[in-house]
């Protein structure tokens, strides 16, 4: 008797949001990744490189090479038509499914599914399942519980550079806290992290890790630097790539950060969060994870000054 080849299936992915709106489409990549045997991914490039460095795509390239500039035009140009020409099946993640990048794909690769990132007022799911619901393969709720697996070469690498750090002296759970975020009003006060990091290493052994990347202003990170040099036991980490991120957040007990990229991927890294959320809905849009605690101030506040040292002290000491 003949044997029955199976078909390949190889698939394109286009998903230009930044980190955290990406990691909310994980159980979405998941699902594509069970049904796929080869993807390759265009988005922001450390975001793509993230995800095939914990095994969810096989391949990746910046959403604004050149080579994809055209599909955002008119006029595709031929070597855009010639690179999705090897894909049987393609995803977009995009806010409109009429833009001209959705018709370009559409035009070369039949088998195009379209996924609406921003779901419509009065959508009482969670972001994640809303995209999740509109894949043709479906996936049911458990489904939000995808997890980024890091790989352990990175593991080991944050492990060391904890250890070296902090020095032999360095003892206690290791909490890392990121205090910034996409907008002003998602982030509690700067001075406010510095009274809760004071209370921790006033009330117990412990040891903090600050952490800050490209999008926090240069002040907000000399400040932090500055708390770190007058306080034992707090060390400040700064523009690492993501994936060493990750592997610094997986050696870490807890994580503490406002409604920001950096917040969902200690999530899907299996940390034990607490979320900062306001005034975005945390009931849309908080992080996925089983260990994921919201402190809200409410989605008709502009800040979270209203949320207290105190109360946040308690929630992540477990008291």
């Amino acid at each position: 008797m003949r044997k029955i080849e199976r078909v390949k299936r190889k698939t394109f992915i286009h998903h230009d949001g930044a980190l955290g709106d990406v990691l909310l489409s994980l159980p979405c990549i998941r699902v594509i990744r069970d049904n796929s045997d080869f993807i390759h991914m265009a988005g922001p490039p450390d975001v793509a490189d993230l995800l095939r460095e914990t095994g969810y795509v096989d391949e990746t390239s910046p959403a604004g090479k050149a080579l994809f500039a055209s599909l955002y035009s008119k006029g595709m140009e031929r070597a855009a038509m010639d690179f999705l020409e090897q894909f049987d099946h393609a995803v977009v993640f995009t806010r409109r499914g009429d833009s001209l990048l959705v018709a370009n794909v559409e035009k070369v690769v039949p088998r195009t599914e379209i996924i609406i990132t921003i779901p419509p007022e009065g959508e009482r799911s969670h972001v994640a399942q809303f995209r999740l619901n509109q894949l043709c393969f479906g996936g049911k709720s458990d489904d939000l519980q995808s997890r980024l697996t890091i790989p352990s070469l990175y593991r080991e690498e944050g492990k060391e550079f904890i250890v070296r750090s902090f020095g032999i002296e360095g003892r206690g759970p290791l909490m890392a806290f990121h205090p910034g975020s996409g907008g002003r009003r998602k982030c509690w006060p700067l001075e406010n992290y510095f009274k809760l990091g004071e209370r921790i290493l006033s009330s117990r052994a412990s040891r903090l890790l600050f952490l800050t990347g490209p999008a926090e202003e240069p002040d907000v990170a000399d400040e932090i630097l500055g708390f770190a040099r007058g306080h034992k036991g707090v060390i400040h980490v700064r523009n690492e790539p993501l994936i060493m991120v990750a592997g610094l957040l997986a050696n870490s007990d807890l994580y503490l950060g406002n409604d920001s990229g950096i917040t969902h991927l200690a999530a899907a890294a299996n940390v034990r969060v607490v979320v900062l959320f306001g005034p975005s809905d945390p009931f849309l849009w908080k992080p996925l994870g089983k260990g994921v605690q919201v402190i809200s101030a409410g989605i008709s506040e502009d800040s979270l000054e209203g949320v207290g040292v105190e109360q946040v002290y308690a929630r992540v000491s477990g008291s």
